[in-house]
């Protein structure tokens, strides 16, 4: 099973939005998210995808499956400070061994999840960062600013 964790794009200064759980994209993170979903989808093929309910996650989300007929669902133990890791994986076992999982969430949850899932620590976490795990052990990082 491949599991692939992503932290969200680049979003509005917190101090420009009504609220946290209401940042949306910059139109530089968009862009930055539409990269990272070409290189992606040319290394696997996403089968799941779960997010974050906070608008940044979603759309992050959104960007990275452009063009996939893929369902994607709102995991609320992605949210900041809301779920273990316990939590956030917990769909996992109920899916295929084969499938392919993405998760998309925040800074500093997303590294430790990423190292959980790779069997270590797996580094910095820049906004867009994908790591994919295969079957415990780190397979990839795609790293936004060297693409």
């Amino acid at each position: 099973m491949n599991v692939i964790l992503a932290r969200h794009s680049l979003a509005i200064d917190p101090y420009s939005a009504p609220s946290d759980s209401s940042r949306w994209l910059t139109a530089a993170g968009r862009e930055r998210a539409r990269q990272v979903a070409v290189a992606l989808q040319k290394r696997v093929t996403l089968t799941h995808v779960f997010m974050s309910p906070l608008v940044r996650a979603v759309q992050t989300a959104e960007l990275l499956t452009t063009g996939l007929d893929l369902e994607l669902v709102v995991h609320t133990a992605l949210a900041p400070e809301r779920g273990t890791t316990a939590q956030v994986f917990a769909p996992l076992d109920v899916l295929p061994d084969d499938a392919s999982v993405l998760f998309v969430g925040h800074a500093p949850t997303i590294s430790s999840l990423a190292a959980h899932a790779c069997g270590r620590s797996v580094g910095g976490f820049s906004p867009c960062t994908v790591v994919c795990a295969d079957n415990g052990r780190h397979a990839f990082t795609l790293d936004p600013k060297a693409l």
